[in-house]
């Protein structure tokens, strides 16, 4: 599923700048990320980007212009007008998503304290 197979109608407009349709607004930003569609986007236009997820990428650790590069292009994959606004809006639903998924992936690999051996 790509990220712009999930844009819902009523959050897109036509894009001033360059006449294409674009989610606009950071109210409306914020209430697309909030859904499924949403979510799924995010995380389809983020694996396009391994520098900003994969540790072992150079581009991982790199600051500055290339990060902001590949954050305007998740913007893009998303179909989400490329402003400073938004791409906060979007690396922070990233970063909560990223950090939710590792606390649950912690929670099932660490056993409780009593827990007997199970090979």
């Amino acid at each position: 599923m790509s990220g712009r197979d999930c844009v819902d109608v009523q959050h897109v407009q036509n894009d001033p700048v360059d006449g294409v349709q674009r989610i606009i607004g950071a109210d409306r930003l914020s209430e697309f990320l909030e859904t499924k569609d949403g979510i799924e986007s995010v995380i389809a236009a983020v694996f396009v980007e391994p520098g900003i997820w994969d540790k072992s990428k150079n581009a991982y650790k790199k600051k500055g212009a290339l990060k902001s590069r590949m954050w305007g292009q998740v913007l893009s994959i998303i179909n989400v007008t490329d402003t400073v606004e938004n791409r906060a809006t979007v690396r922070d639903k990233w970063q909560a998503l990223k950090t939710k998924f590792t606390a649950e992936l912690n929670k099932k690999k660490k056993p409780r304290s009593g827990d007997g051996y199970e090979p």
